[in-house]
């Protein structure tokens, strides 16, 4: 997959599909009816009927306006949401000039959300592993896993024995071919850069982990998908 398709699928996920819907949100009239939502919810949208015109934040009382700096296209791509939110941590989500949806950076948290980041770190591994394939030898294992490497290698000579040999296909996770990749010169990426890429891939891979747990999280997901376009681009 190129850097082209990732774009193609970005531009098909979007705000649209995590955004929680005008129709579901939790409303009120008054800061009193507002007050026991603040439990739930950061953001309690103003009036309970008709279209949203303000809001009431959790810690003040008084009326919020929306100005253009809290509104988002429908259509924003799910893969700019990471910057986005690190500017503001909800928007109201606007199709034309009208609000259809609010978006919480814990909407980053939706299934949906993380299908375009497994895909652009699946692609790093493609391209790395595509480099490297051919190019690894047992002696240079001892040298980049010197306490593993004999795992390794058992692990290919059981796919021998089992007349599956497809050279080292299936061996190495995700971390080793980047430490692979690195050692065979096709990248400089450092040991904290890995395990950054190796946190963000467990967690989209895994539907028990969500993608952020705080915040700060949102952080991590810039720097990987920045990290992860470089690797790409520089295959």
């Amino acid at each position: 997959m190129t850097l082209k398709m990732l774009e193609n699928l970005s531009r098909a996920l979007t705000v649209q599909d995590i955004m929680t819907p005008l129709a579901v949100l939790e409303r009120a009239d008054s800061y009193d009816e507002a007050q026991p939502l603040h439990s739930q919810y950061d953001v309690v949208p103003y009036p309970k009927a008709g279209p949203i015109s303000g809001f009431f934040r959790r810690g003040t009382k008084e009326l919020q306006e929306i100005t253009a700096r809290l509104l988002l296209s429908n259509g924003t791509s799910i893969l700019e949401l990471p910057y986005l939110l690190s500017q503001n941590r909800f928007y109201f989500v606007i199709s034309g000039n009208t609000i259809v949806g609010y978006l919480h950076y814990s909407d980053l948290n939706s299934t949906i959300a993380k299908i375009p980041f497994f895909t652009i770190l699946q692609t790093v591994e493609r391209v790395m592993w595509e480099h490297i394939q051919f190019q690894i030898v047992e002696e240079d294992l001892h040298k980049v896993f010197p306490d593993e490497a004999r795992r390794s290698v058992k692990k290919r000579t059981k796919n021998r024995s089992n007349n599956i040999d497809i050279g080292w296909v299936g061996v190495f996770s995700f971390p080793y071919i980047l430490k692979l990749a690195r050692f065979y010169g096709h990248t400089q990426i450092s040991d904290a850069q890995i395990l950054l890429l190796k946190e963000i891939r467990n967690r989209v891979s895994h539907s028990d982990l969500n993608l952020i747990t705080k915040y700060d999280d949102i952080q991590m997901l810039i720097d990987v998908y920045q990290l992860s376009e470089s690797l790409i681009k520089s295959a």
